[in-house]
């Protein structure tokens, strides 16, 4: 089936529910423990909290509309605007490439690909999403030293 047919009337992804689970749990057990600046702990721990609320309500299709879709979308940009700031200054080349290439990856599967997409793709690449954005949140506070820009 595809995609854009399956969202006109869409059932539970529970694959991609249990990977949002997984990959939010993750997110929020290393910025609790790894991250030491005080603000950046409480905002990061509260962005992966109502990271799970959005990406389980869009990606996992429980209620997947504009709004849901925003939000997901919103979080993940304020996670991603959080770890910039707290290890820009000490990045090296290949997390900014790393960086760019996901967004670009993201951008390209849901401007281009996804309007052809099958379920099943769909569900495929969200959940090798989440296993990147697990790998980066893991190697990240682990292998950097927190530089904070302000």
């Amino acid at each position: 089936m595809l995609y854009k047919d399956f969202i006109k009337k869409p059932t539970p992804l529970y694959s991609v529910i249990f990977m949002n689970i997984m990959m939010c749990f993750f997110g929020f057990s290393v910025s609790f423990t790894r991250t030491s600046i005080e603000w950046a702990r409480i905002t990061l721990s509260i962005l992966w909290i109502t990271m799970l609320v959005a990406s389980t309500l869009n990606q996992g299709m429980l209620a997947h509309n504009a709004f849901t879709r925003m939000f997901d979308h919103l979080n993940a940009l304020a996670l991603q605007v959080i770890y910039v700031i707290l290890y820009w200054n000490t990045m090296e080349w290949w997390h900014v490439g790393s960086g760019i290439v996901a967004v670009t990856c993201f951008l390209f599967f849901n401007f281009v690909l996804l309007e052809n997409a099958t379920v099943n793709q769909y569900v495929n690449i969200v959940n090798l999403w989440h296993i990147w954005v697990m790998i980066q949140v893991f190697l990240i506070p682990y292998s950097l030293a927190e530089d904070p820009l302000i």
